[in-house]
């Protein structure tokens, strides 16, 4: 009768009818209430029904009455009482498991995972890592367990392992363990892994924590691919607009687009969600005064100082604002304040400090600011054209002492910017050719050369400015064209920079290989590959003997995957600079990538062999002769080596692969099991 019982109970309890399983398990300890094997089956239903105070009373009584039970009744003890909370009982309960097996794996896991509960990780990766060693094809939850606690101790390239091992176990559950896999990358510096990570994540199951969005999002800024960024931080937003920093990274990226008035938006968004973040406030008091809001500018950076009154730059960008409202008094306070925080460090706050002065005509202290800024940035010629009004309005400037080669003051000031550009004074000669604009604002070569030398000054906006004034007064110089072009392209003006060069060889084609150059220079930086082959080779044509234009047009080709006539290129850059080590490495990195690819593809090839025929040796050998410090090839290899009963070269493979990976417990295990094996077999002979 108690059989009957028990057994129907049984067949409930596997239906998953749990209500009728404990009634009926219930009416047979009526019939038998000493039997200890009946509760220890009612606690099974009673914990699979959530009732885990019934299912810990029931595995005690169980206990009570059978002390020498079988290890799961104390293991299930544990997990209920783990699953209560009550984990210095559980840890108990799994301890009194261990007594009866040892070696069991479960019991090794589901005391990690207590351990790992009590906050004692590093006892949960010792158990975790146990479990693995008993039983490497452990499921999923053991490697993934073992990745979160190792994640958690900083051990990031162990936990990589234990994640990359737990979605090899099982690829569906994968999804689960990729965001936590991208922060471990993402700690590593792996950026592009870390990116891949979270994006598969998200691309398998959409209703991620926010904080994987916002991670991706981090990652992907670090990377400057801010429109991918601020996808991601809306995507977090979207799921928790509460979430720490995710409003004022979505600002940062905005504004690092360009995106100004929607920066601005999101900056007074973070400041409403967290109103205590100084950067915040500066930030936005940027973004005011870019779109030349002057007095919510000085609001925003007053709100910064408030909260950090120590960062120079927000005094004098506070000085900027207000001197723009021509509270000139204010901005010297400003900058003055600027100053004190950081004495001789940046021209800018004397410079700025300098302006306001000179617009209050406080004359000897604007020669006193000036002067400070030329001490500390002795090459810019902004300094000196300056300096000079204001000793001019002390009556204490002095003309430099050389002979006028004409009585012509515009001449004379022109001719002696040309001679101080002739012996290298750069600065001297910027401030000469803008004093001699402001004679006469219309001679294009004063432009010109002012736009060469700004170049040389690497004052990328103001060289352009300075070609586009004097293309204005006259067009036909091809060279003012080419060198608008260059000053564009390191403005980052691409398509501007094309129009120009475009302009210039139309004004002279097939003249001056430069022109072509920097015309392909541009479309490669464009990533316009063919228009960049194109118009390096007609340099080439004017110039075949140019090294750097065989090597540039070897980059080309490499993108173009024209491995064989990039490699033709740079072979003949080297002919004719056999001396130059940079293109030396860029033929060696075409020669190694193409070997590489196939090297890979037939990688491929044999491991697709070796899961269809496991049993061929062969296929084992020549993967081995490509990539010899592999471990899970020597693993795969003892494997079958071990079915095949060759134990003696097995055991050799497995401890080949330990020396690569000493910390593989699946190739431990195996090892250990095999030389177990080998000692039965020798006893027994």
């Amino acid at each position: 009768m108690v059989e009957t019982s028990v057994n129907i109970a049984n067949q409930l309890r596997q239906q998953g009818q749990q209500s009728e399983a404990i009634a009926a398990y219930q009416e047979a300890i009526e019939l038998q209430p000493d039997n200890p094997g009946i509760y220890h089956l009612l606690g099974q239903s009673q914990a699979q029904q959530g009732d885990l105070e019934g299912a810990i009373a029931s595995y005690q009584k169980s206990i009570a009455l059978n002390p020498q039970q079988s290890f799961w009744v104390y293991k299930h003890l544990g997990d209920a009482l783990t699953a209560q909370g009550k984990l210095d009982q559980g840890m108990v309960a799994y301890q009194e498991a261990m007594q009866f097996e040892p070696d069991h794996p479960d019991f090794y896991h589901n005391l990690g995972q207590a351990q790992a509960r009590q906050g004692n990780l590093n006892d949960a990766i010792a158990s975790y890592q146990n479990a693995i060693a008993l039983n490497p094809s452990h499921p999923f939850w053991i490697y993934k367990n073992l990745g979160d606690a190792l994640r958690q101790t900083n051990r990031f390239d162990e936990a990589v392992s234990a994640y990359q091992q737990a979605s090899q176990c099982d690829p569906e559950n994968g999804v689960i363990v990729d965001h936590n896999l991208g922060q471990c990358q993402q700690q590593q510096g792996n950026l592009d892994d870390a990116i891949a990570s979270y994006q598969n994540a998200i691309a398998l199951n959409q209703d991620q924590p926010a904080w994987v969005y916002q991670n991706l999002g981090d990652s992907l800024s670090l990377q400057t691919r801010w429109y991918e960024a601020i996808t991601a931080y809306r995507g977090a937003i979207t799921i928790n607009p509460s979430i720490n920093g995710v409003k004022e990274s979505l600002a940062d990226a905005l504004r690092e687009t360009k995106q100004l008035e929607e920066a601005i938006a999101a900056y007074r968004d973070a400041i409403d969600t967290n109103p205590d973040r100084f950067e915040s406030h500066h930030w936005l008091g940027d973004l005011y005064r870019e779109n030349k809001n002057w007095e919510q500018a000085a609001a925003a950076y007053q709100s910064a100082i408030a909260l950090n009154p120590y960062n120079a730059w927000t005094h004098n960008n506070l000085g900027l604002a207000l001197a723009q409202q021509g509270k000139l008094e204010e901005a010297v306070a400003a900058y003055q304040e600027a100053i004190a925080l950081s004495p001789n460090q940046f021209f800018e706050f004397y410079q700025k400090l300098g302006e306001a002065l000179t617009q209050l005509q406080y004359w000897q202290e604007a020669v006193t600011a000036y002067s400070r800024a030329i001490d500390l940035s002795p090459e810019n010629p902004d300094l000196y054209y300056p300096l000079r009004k204001a000793l001019e309005e002390l009556g204490q400037w002095q003309e430099p002492e050389y002979e006028p080669p004409s009585e012509d003051p515009w001449l004379a000031a022109h001719q002696w910017a040309d001679s101080l550009r002739e012996q290298g004074k750069i600065a001297e000669a910027i401030a000469t050719y803008r004093y001699a604009l402001d004679i006469n604002p219309n001679c294009c070569e004063s432009y010109h050369w002012l736009g060469d030398l700004l170049l040389t000054q690497q004052n990328w906006h103001e060289a352009a400015t300075a070609y586009q004034r004097a293309i204005e007064l006259n067009p036909y110089n091809p060279w003012s064209h080419h060198n608008l072009g260059l000053a564009l392209t390191e403005h980052g003006k691409l398509d501007e920079a094309v129009a120009a060069l475009n302009q210039a060889i139309a004004l002279c084609p097939n003249q001056y290989f430069e022109f072509y150059q920097n015309l392909g220079n541009a479309f490669s930086k464009l990533q316009r590959w063919d228009e960049s082959l194109t118009a390096y080779g007609s340099a080439i044509e004017l110039n075949p003997g140019h090294p750097q234009l065989h090597s540039s047009l070897g980059g080309v080709l490499v993108q173009l995957g024209k491995s064989d006539d990039a490699v033709a290129s740079y072979r003949r850059s080297i002919q004719l600079n056999p001396h130059d080590p940079e293109i030396h490495e860029k033929l060696g990195n075409v020669l190694r990538e193409r070997v590489q690819v196939d090297l890979d593809q037939a990688m491929s090839c044999y491991r697709r062999a070796i899961r269809t025929n496991p049993d061929n040796l062969d296929n084992y050998h020549k993967a081995l002769g490509i990539k010899s410090n592999d471990p899970e090839l020597y693993l795969q290899l003892g494997n079958t080596l071990v079915k095949q009963n060759q134990l003696d070269q097995a055991i050799i493979f497995y401890q080949i692969a330990l020396q690569i990976q000493p910390e593989n417990y699946e190739v431990k295990a195996q090892l250990t099991r095999v030389l177990e094996k080998q000692s039965k077999t020798t006893s027994a002979k």
